[in-house]
């Protein structure tokens, strides 16, 4: 329910910032968000959402024609990822840091992974908020799970041995799964990341771990289950699911990832066992308490 809005406008593009109101799956009422929407040259296309809680941020943005900074454009990229940056560059403190990102970003990986980035970090506030979690670390995580997600195998492996992890032989065999791993330690050491929670979930959104927390199980689902990847009929149902239970979802997409990885004839890496087990064992201490959960792990099973 749209309650109120405001625009920002440059020679090049404009936006508009709409005061809403987001409903819980409940039908409920939550929390009043601005949702911030970007058209280029007037063609309508949405190039960022963000929502943040009016509570904080609803004066610095909500004011009539304000200027919009301007990006300097790098060779090889879009005006859309420069847009995206130019507008975080209005929002207050700690938010600021997002463009920043952003910029690090467009010289590290390609316009098509910005875009995903985008995907996940919006889905993760998504579920943040309706579980009550804390959407400013399920943002920034967000925004930084792919820090180091084209590095080469060589880096990544010099970055882990310096670091003095312990590299399983199937990392060795294959080190682009140290990606998230080396992703926390840039967040950390780049950026100034010191958030135990936010690194965690930084460094377990591709393997998962089996004592995550519902912060990392957030970007965890939010990577695995963003608009991008598809629109199966599986992946819609595993987006609902992570909308009303994280812990369930979890255990399913690590169940949905092992038999893809399966199927092609990959590599399993250990961890990625230990946190569908995990979660599934997690899941199967509420059914005894639950008998709808029973209906929906035998569901889960059968799938």
């Amino acid at each position: 329910m749209e309650i109120g809005w405001g625009r920002l406008a440059d020679r090049e593009a404009k936006s508009q910032i709409h005061l809403i109101r987001i409903s819980n799956a409940a039908g409920r009422d939550s929390e009043t968000y601005v949702r911030m929407e970007t058209a280029l040259n007037g063609r309508n296309e949405l190039l960022d959402v963000v929502f943040y809680p009016r509570t904080r941020y609803w004066q610095e943005l909500a004011v009539p024609m304000r200027e919009l900074p301007q990006a300097p454009q790098t060779e090889g990229t879009s005006p859309q990822v420069d847009k995206s940056i130019a507008l975080s560059r209005l929002l207050p403190p700690p938010d600021r840091s997002r463009a920043r990102v952003l910029y690090w970003l467009k010289g590290q990986v390609s316009e098509t992974r910005i875009r995903h980035i985008l995907r996940v970090e919006q889905f993760a506030i998504e579920l943040a908020q309706l579980h009550n979690l804390d959407v400013e670390k399920a943002a920034q995580a967000a925004l930084m799970h792919d820090l180091a997600k084209f590095f080469k195998p060589k880096r990544l492996l010099n970055m882990a041995i310096a670091e003095g992890l312990e590299i399983d032989p199937v990392e060795e065999s294959n080190p682009h799964l140290l990606h998230a791993e080396a992703g926390a330690i840039v967040a950390r050491d780049e950026f100034g990341v010191i958030d135990a929670e936010v690194l965690d979930a930084i460094r377990h959104h591709t393997l998962g771990n089996p004592e995550m927390s519902l912060l990392s199980c957030v970007v965890y689902l939010a990577d695995g289950l963003e608009p991008g990847r598809g629109a199966t009929p599986e992946l819609e149902e595993l987006r609902d699911l992570s909308r009303q239970d994280l812990i369930q979802a979890t255990w399913r997409v690590a169940d949905a990832s092992l038999r893809h990885l399966i199927q092609a004839g990959h590599l399993i890496h250990p961890r990625t066992v230990q946190t569908r087990n995990a979660f599934l064992q997690r899941f199967k201490q509420t059914v005894v308490k639950d008998p709808i959960a029973k209906i929906q792990l035998v569901k889960g099973i059968q799938t």
